[in-house]
């Protein structure tokens, strides 16, 4: 008989995220996810396979909601520039998740990490290059430049 699932993957990623936010990825452990959901780790184990699972899918979620945060942006005048207002207000709502997608977790000083914004804008690519096309009234190619 399979185990039962007490607790969502969504849940505990929502949670993981409380956790991201409150102090940075460091801070997300089963034992820190166990209490933050009122158990012990183990149903955690019931829902992912490894801590490894659970990061990657906090990391996604993370990208989706930084994604949606400046999604918000794409309607109306001079949506180039009101990308970059909601790039700066993310990083001052969500500093840690901006630290989380775009800070180099492996240098020695906080340094934006130049793969790591490719990576993680890549998505909204397509999106920006319409509203530069739009807003700058450009081609395709010149946008992309």
């Amino acid at each position: 008989m399979a185990r039962r699932v007490i607790y969502t993957e969504e849940r505990i990623i929502d949670t993981a995220i409380a956790l991201v936010r409150a102090g940075g990825l460091q801070a997300v452990t089963a034992r820190s996810l166990g209490a933050a959901l009122g158990s012990s780790p183990k149903p955690i184990f019931t829902a992912f396979g490894s801590m490894e699972e659970i990061t990657a899918a906090t990391i996604r979620k993370a990208k989706n909601i930084f994604a949606d945060y400046i999604i918000e942006a794409f309607d109306g005048d001079i949506s180039f520039q009101r990308i970059g207002l909601r790039w700066i207000h993310f990083v001052m709502e969500e500093p840690e998740l901006y630290r989380l997608l775009f800070m180099n977790a492996n240098a020695a000083s906080p340094v934006l990490a130049l793969e790591n914004i490719v990576s993680n804008f890549d998505a909204l690519l397509e999106h920006v290059l319409d509203v530069i096309q739009r807003d700058f009234d450009l081609s395709r190619g010149n946008a992309r430049k």
